[in-house]
């Protein structure tokens, strides 16, 4: 995960200058410029990840941003399905009693976080939260196969704007990305934007 990378003169140098001292590894990794035809610049880079597209093995390296991002997680936090619960009487001296810290009989809220329904909402709530943040925190603008932007995301200074979800995440299906891609992308996402907030609190 490469550190921030701000906008100004000498950024192409630092830039280098940081690949450089990356550790060697087997094999050779390319950093996107480009989707589309778009050129970018970003404040740091996704892990390398190994893309097979029409047989060709590749390594790639994606642009993220972490500007509107936190927004988007906070919001997602916010909109997280609860489990239903039951209200259950125990009696003293019940290990759920005690638990409670009660010695006399003790009304509780029983939580079941294994409801079907419940883990339902609940995987659909993770996954649309991971595309939104995903989708936010690429630092590219996305055209889809007729040509029409479907994200704007490439000014790295500004929140993107998602035209069209599944049009952007069908072109990067075509890129050759899977859904491990895109959990391995939202991961250096969430923690350039972590970055991002602990260097806030310092300045």
């Amino acid at each position: 995960m490469e550190k921030e990378i701000g906008m100004g003169e000498g950024v192409p140098e630092m830039f280098r200058e940081i690949q450089s001292k990356k550790p060697s590894t087997d094999h050779v990794v390319e950093l996107l410029e480009e989707i589309d035809g778009f050129n970018f610049f970003s404040w740091g880079t996704s892990e390398p990840l190994k893309v097979t597209r029409n047989g060709e093995v590749r390594f790639i390296q994606l642009k993220v941003k972490s500007v509107g991002v936190s927004e988007i997680i906070e919001e997602y936090q916010d909109k997280m399905p609860t489990p239903p619960a039951s209200s259950k009487l125990f009696k003293k001296n019940t290990p759920e009693a005690r638990q409670a810290g009660y010695n006399r009989d003790v009304l509780l809220q029983e939580i079941n976080d294994a409801d079907p329904e419940y883990q339902k909402m609940l995987r659909k709530h993770n996954n649309e939260a991971s595309q939104m943040i995903l989708l936010h925190g690429l630092a590219y603008d996305i055209k889809d196969e007729s040509g029409r932007i479907v994200l704007q995301g490439s000014d790295v200074m500004r929140p993107s704007k998602i035209i069209d979800a599944q049009a952007a995440l069908q072109a990067l299906r075509r890129l050759g990305l899977s859904s491990e891609h895109f959990g391995s992308l939202v991961k250096s996402i969430r923690e350039l934007t972590v970055e991002r907030e602990e260097a806030e609190t310092l300045e």
